[in-house]
């Protein structure tokens, strides 16, 4: 299963740096979502993230997470933290989004050691009835991949157990 994984992962375009596309869809955009976005992607994280604070939203979220956790601060505590946040707030209606965990989940493969963090996440998903797509399976198979990669052997083939 392993192997298999990591075929899937070599010859797909997440290792390339290029699942950032398919963090976001466009019908996730609204509210400050679309505010916290174009921050995002101007670099003004400090910005963005006090008005995710004030009214936190799932594309708002994954939009920081993907900026704090692997595209521009590698920091995946403070993207933790963001998603923590989104969770705190979803009593309002708020929940994370499909594109919130694979923020997450590329963000723990990106930064070096953090891949531990995925098998919660999957199962955090389970929880919340948010139904993986194949861009999201390949992303477990990447973090699959990457425990092996760093030696957790032992996490890899739980987290292939697991898929």
């Amino acid at each position: 299963m392993i192997n298999r994984c990591a075929a899937l992962v070599h010859s797909s375009t997440l290792r390339r740096g290029k699942a950032w596309s398919y963090v976001n869809k466009p019908n996730e955009f609204a509210g400050n979502g679309r505010k916290v976005i174009v921050l995002c992607k101007e670099g003004k994280l400090d910005e963005a993230l006090s008005i995710f604070k004030d009214r936190p939203d799932a594309a708002g979220a994954a939009s920081l997470i993907a900026a704090i956790g692997y595209k521009q601060r590698h920091d995946i505590e403070a993207a933790f933290s963001v998603y923590n946040r989104l969770k705190e707030s979803s009593s309002g209606g708020t929940t994370p989004s499909l594109a919130t965990f694979r923020a997450l989940l590329l963000a723990c493969c990106k930064t070096t050691g953090n891949t531990s963090h995925a098998l919660p996440l999957w199962h955090e998903m389970q929880q919340q009835s948010v139904h993986p797509d194949g861009i999201t399976f390949g992303l477990f198979c990447l973090a699959c991949s990457e425990a092996a990669e760093q030696g957790d052997v032992e996490l890899a083939v739980k987290v292939a157990e697991t898929i």
